[in-house]
């Protein structure tokens, strides 16, 4: 009997693992109760800049799936990891390949930075036009977190009351300028 436990142990454990990928819904507020969906299975290693810029730059590795009805694997090229030393709060103000706008532009491609005081801090999200998620946006919140669809005020940091200390930054990517 001794044998069987400590056999079955491990497989138990596996499952557990599996069924808790990147913490739980009720965490991270997915659900219609939130006007939220999830659009990955797993988390990565990249916060919330490294997903805006990995998805403007092409920064996504073969194989990645944003799906909101069977959410897929989304990894991203190591300089947007944050073990790569991937971009932070200011990446996209200091960044050629992207210029600041008055506000939410009409342009298809938006990157907006928000500041929550010192905690949270900063956070990066991304609308795209042209996709099946407009008029929603894209976040990812750390390293422990799923990719998320939300409301524009609809973010994790809003839905646990949050409150902005600095007017939103409005980015529009302008790619890389050729030669």
């Amino acid at each position: 009997m001794k044998k069987l436990i400590f056999f079955c142990l491990p497989f138990f454990v596996a499952l557990e693992g599996v069924s808790q990928s990147c913490g739980d819904d009720g965490f991270w507020k997915i659900g219609s109760q939130f006007g939220t969906q999830r659009l990955s299975s797993n988390c990565g290693d990249f916060i919330c800049h490294g997903f805006a810029a990995a998805y403007w730059e092409e920064g996504f590795i073969q194989g990645t799936s944003l799906n909101s009805t069977i959410p897929g694997i989304v990894n991203v090229k190591t300089q947007y990891t944050q073990s790569g030393g991937g971009p932070t709060e200011t990446y996209f103000r200091d960044s050629p390949l992207y210029v600041q706008v008055c506000g939410q532009s009409l342009s298809n491609v938006d990157v907006v930075t928000q500041v929550y005081g010192s905690s949270p801090g900063f956070h990066s999200l991304v609308r795209d036009r042209n996709t099946i998620f407009n008029p929603k946006f894209i976040s990812k919140y750390g390293t422990e977190s799923p990719v998320i669809r939300h409301d524009f005020n609809s973010t994790w940091y809003e839905l646990n009351n949050a409150s902005k200390t600095e007017p939103d930054k409005h980015y529009v990517y302008l790619g890389k300028l050729k030669t």
